[in-house]
């Protein structure tokens, strides 16, 4: 069995109280962290039976704020503990990763990390993971990703406008975690971003024969569903679901 927990479900200005789109896939035998914006160490602790030590691979989808600024915290507890952290990402994620440590003033746990770079359009093993890279529509070079793992489907968007390539790709998928940063009120100017609304994910997922469609990556207001029969999984931050 795969379990996937929540450890955040906001975007960069969302509800304050359920954090930055960030999860944990747990595997027989890898424990793959997926975006780690702040907080995220606190929630891996109260969300988790784990600590750093035990995440074998974190993958961080691009380089924004909310998706990797608890990285500086987490390296701080794998110090602490003796432990290396290894960090997936496109190349420009260890750069920023370099700049980012030197601007709070601890350059030196660089060291800490053994970073593995991927490409936009791609595939890596990771323990027993299967990711699948898809370059996604978004601001700065960001990938969305398909992750294979024990007979098993899940897709994650990360931040991308609807993107027709990515759905193709994750054709019948068990478990879709796609943002939703808007209500379709406000489609126009989250395309200009480089974001989804809800709309837009209903319909690609209808089309692509997902089974089980999660939002994430919402904002401050609430999403409005319309109808579909879709089976969306309404999470929480701390919700576990197994596949």
């Amino acid at each position: 069995m795969v379990k996937i927990y929540f450890l955040g479900l906001g975007g960069w200005a969302s509800n304050p109280f359920i954090g930055h789109t960030s999860f944990l896939l747990a595997s027989k035998t890898t424990k793959l962290l997926v975006d780690a914006g702040e907080g995220t160490y606190s929630s891996l602790r109260k969300c988790t039976p784990y600590d750093i030590g035990d995440v074998d691979y974190i993958f961080v989808t691009h380089i924004h704020g909310d998706h990797m600024l608890g990285i500086p915290t987490i390296l701080q507890h794998a110090k602490r503990l003796g432990v290396k952290v290894r960090i997936v990402g496109l190349e420009g994620v260890y750069e920023a990763l370099r700049k980012l440590l030197e601007s709070v003033g601890i350059s030196k746990y660089i060291n800490v990390v053994d970073f593995i770079k991927i490409e936009e359009m791609g595939r890596v093993e990771l323990g027993d993971v299967g990711v699948t890279t898809i370059a996604a529509h978004h601001t700065v070079p960001s990938v969305m990703i398909k992750l294979d793992v024990d007979g098993k489907c899940v897709a994650y968007s990360g931040d991308s406008s609807p993107n027709e390539t990515f759905f193709n790709q994750i054709n019948g998928c068990d478990v879709l975690i796609h943002e939703a940063s808007v209500s379709d009120e406000l489609r126009d100017e989250a395309m200009i971003h480089g974001h989804s609304s809800v709309g837009d994910v209903v319909v690609f997922a209808e089309k692509s024969g997902i089974k089980h469609l999660i939002l994430v990556h919402r904002g401050v207001k609430p999403l409005i569903i319309r109808r579909t029969s879709l089976p969306i999984v309404i999470v929480y931050k701390c919700d576990v679901v197994d596949i």
